[in-house]
């Protein structure tokens, strides 16, 4: 690894160490881990201690632009994230301690941006198929139909990249190196947990079984200036717990019923008052033919039902049965639904 490269991923963990120190105290284990991080580099500390003085003094400051011109050419954090992008676009609102220009720059580091093609592992499922994997650190993961993943570990930290369809992760526990999922509208962390990933385009659907996940929003736009509010999201879910995101807003953390987080992996699709679009994007990814809506306003309909993955046909008819719709089908296996009139 270069040079550069390894002080991206010590920066990138010295993001991660701060905001964690900063939002609550660290538990005997995180502790370990934290001071294990510290005593194995002197860069350690070094990036630390920047990113430190970055927190405690960025307060006075009406720009990034600004803060560009005072750092440049100095090589500390600031000039190395300087080159993740440029400063001169946009205003960052003024914050006392400048923690909005810190969550700025921790939410653009510790996103997931180190994928080595070295150590890039890819996976995908058919059509009605589904993968159980166990990953090198001993997780496990197990792929929904039609899915697609990418899987890239180093020394700092863990990471997948589901880019498309669904995935449960029994995450092992390692304090030292978190575990990222990362999809189109936002990045999953865990040290060790169950939990489950659901990407359809860009909405997001994250449930956990077991143990405690944060979720931030991704930002559909560069950082704009114009508001904290458009800064990202991070919520904390605990088991449980469900939240769904897209690139615009991220939803009230919302109650789940865990033991229905395994049904999909025996075969058995539910839906509790779900949307009807949510539905048929599952429903597609079983059916070898396609099923499509005719009309925009059907996709927020609300559905309760189960079926099993090798029944999406009769899904469909009681769907027709239930709700205010016409199926129509051809002989290509092509499922056209309208509403009825």
């Amino acid at each position: 690894m270069s040079f550069f490269g390894r002080q991206k991923n010590i920066d990138a963990k010295a993001c991660e160490w701060l905001m964690l120190t900063q939002e609550r105290a660290l538990n005997s284990e995180e502790q370990q881990a934290f001071s294990a991080w510290l005593a194995a580099d002197q860069a350690h500390a070094s990036s630390l201690q920047e990113l430190e003085n970055v927190w405690s003094g960025l307060g006075d400051l009406d720009s990034l632009a600004e803060l560009r011109r005072d750092s440049a050419g100095d090589g500390s954090v600031l000039a190395r994230i300087n080159s993740f992008f440029s400063f001169d676009n946009f205003q960052v609102p003024q914050m006392a301690g400048g923690f909005a220009v810190v969550l700025l720059l921790a939410t653009v580091l510790i996103a997931p941006q180190f994928k080595s093609d070295q150590n890039l592992q890819s996976f995908e499922t058919a059509v009605s198929e589904t993968l159980s994997l166990t990953l090198a650190d001993g997780s496990k993961v197990t792929l929904g139909a039609y899915s697609q993943i990418d899987i890239s570990f180093d020394d700092e930290r863990r990471q997948v990249d589901l880019n498309r369809g669904q995935a449960f992760f029994e995450v092992s526990k390692d304090a030292a190196r978190p575990f990222y999922v990362a999809t189109k509208s936002a990045v999953v962390r865990v040290v060790g947990t169950r939990f489950d990933v659901r990407s359809d385009k860009d909405e997001i659907k994250v449930s956990v079984e077991e143990g405690i996940v944060e979720v931030v929003r991704k930002s559909s736009r560069t950082f704009p200036a114009s508001s904290v509010g458009e800064l990202p999201e991070l919520k904390t879910l605990l088991a449980g717990q469900q939240v769904h995101v897209s690139p615009e807003l991220m939803s009230e953390i919302m109650p789940i019923d865990s033991s229905a987080l395994a049904s999909w992996r025996d075969g058995r699709l539910v839906y509790h008052n779900a949307r009807l679009s949510e539905v048929i994007a599952d429903a597609n990814r079983y059916y070898p033919g396609s099923i499509t809506l005719g009309a925009q306003h059907l996709e927020n309909l609300q559905v309760t039902t189960s079926y099993s993955v090798d029944q999406v046909d009769t899904m469909v008819s009681m769907l027709e049965q239930s709700l205010p719709l016409v199926v129509h089908r051809d002989s290509e296996g092509r499922i056209l639904i309208l509403p009825k009139h």
